[in-house]
């Protein structure tokens, strides 16, 4: 709201170390980002430090304003790892000793090796963990873990639905206008994403596939897929949305090479 800028404007204005936590959270918010580039140049010229943090590299992110990047790449932009299994074993049991977590040396163990992700995402599955258990006054053991793990970290299996409707949030059209036969390229890429997703995140035989999307046989289904895979490889752009759907999916990274002939070799088994 309008109101809220010149509240925000007065609040940071004078700070001498800006740190932006995550900046794809401001994806699509170009209001926010316009302000975010502004209190920059204010830091910056009172001789003030910046530090912005994202998943992804700058240029990466397609709705972030050319503005907003450009100051990224005027400084330092360096790739920083995820922490090893040593690094997330330490993190997870100074969060715990520092917020008085009764966190098991066993527990802690088992999140180390099943969580490979930043310190603030073990930061916060330390924090739901004390929440379910806080009341009971007992030790958070590898039993508790084990079932947060499952419950709350194991992918749920993707179906032509879900799929459908994740293509549709990110390019921001309706899942009817994906599944109809229209050839406008607003519809034609996103549904070519969503068969691709559809062969490669579940069971479904390519006749279900091309019958769910509205199109006429299997061989429709293999033809655009094999399409949007040669476009891939040389336009980084639609790798890119590859990658942010399958991980609103939570399917993370796209399919191995290996993990693809495996996956070839038992829809031939199947349809035999």
């Amino acid at each position: 709201a309008e109101s809220v800028v010149p509240e925000f404007q007065k609040k940071h204005r004078d700070c001498d170390v800006l740190v932006c936590e995550d900046l794809a959270s401001l994806e699509n918010r170009y209001v926010s980002q316009q302000q975010l580039v502004s209190l920059i140049d204010d830091v910056l010229a009172r001789g003030g430090e910046c530090l912005l943090k994202s998943r992804e590299a700058p240029g990466a992110m397609p709705q972030i304003h050319a503005r907003l990047v450009k100051r990224c790449h005027g400084g330092i932009c360096a790739p920083v790892s995820l922490p090893g299994r040593a690094g997330r074993l330490r993190l997870l049991n100074h969060f715990a000793q520092s917020r008085q977590i009764p966190l098991s040396d066993s527990a802690a163990k088992l999140l180390a090796a099943e969580l490979p992700v930043s310190p603030r995402e073990l930061l916060a599955a330390v924090n739901q963990l004390d929440a379910a258990g806080r009341g009971r006054g007992r030790m958070i053991d590898s039993d508790a873990v084990r079932r947060f793990l499952d419950d709350e970290t194991k992918p749920k299996p993707a179906t032509l639905a879900k799929i459908a409707g994740a293509v549709a949030r990110h390019f921001g059209i309706s899942v009817a206008e994906i599944r109809t036969g229209s050839r406008a390229r607003d519809h034609v890429l996103p549904r070519q994403f969503a068969m691709l997703l559809a062969r490669d995140l579940t069971r479904e035989p390519l006749g279900s596939i091309a019958d769910y999307f509205g199109r006429r046989n299997h061989s429709t289904v293999i033809h655009a897929c094999n399409r949007l895979e040669r476009q891939m490889s040389d336009t980084p752009v639609l790798r890119q949305h590859l990658a942010r759907i399958r991980r609103s999916l939570g399917a993370g990274g796209a399919l191995s090479c290996r993990n693809r002939v495996e996956k070839r070799s038992a829809e031939r088994a199947e349809n035999r």
